[in-house]
């Protein structure tokens, strides 16, 4: 009987060990779907995070064009209104420069006509002190 009981033990050791083995297997089973199910949950949480970024960088770069696009309006604008008060500057200091040599043409003209007039009465003047000669 002896031999009965150690086999009846050794039974129930090895239904023992069995049993904590499946427990074991179920156990780890269950482990391995609950790191599946957080590894894809994080998963999810890192591809929303990223599509997250993707459409703040996104607004972002719109955000920075649209003041890009106004600032570059703005210069554009500043640049063609100097132009335009160049090109006027230009024409007036032009204009200013003609008038001075037209003044300054008409000067000369006025003192060579002085000139050509003092001349011409000196000349009438010296003909009438001076007698004709009479002629033969």
């Amino acid at each position: 009987m002896s031999s009965q009981l150690g086999l009846e033990k050794t039974f129930e050791l090895l239904e023992r060990l069995k049993s904590t083995v499946q427990t074991c297997a179920s156990r780890a089973d269950q482990l391995a779907r609950e790191f599946n199910l957080h590894a894809a949950r994080l998963d999810r949480q890192i591809d929303q995070g990223i599509k997250d970024l993707d459409a703040g960088l996104s607004r972002s770069i719109a955000e920075l064009d649209t003041v890009l696009q106004t600032r570059q309006e703005r210069l554009e604008s500043n640049h063609d209104r100097r132009k335009s008060r160049l090109l006027l500057a230009h024409a007036a200091a032009r204009k200013h420069q003609l008038k001075v040599i037209e003044s300054g043409e008409g000067r000369q003209i006025n003192e060579v006509q002085r000139e050509l007039l003092g001349t011409s009465r000196n000349q009438d003047a010296e003909q009438k002190r001076t007698p004709a000669p009479a002629w033969p």
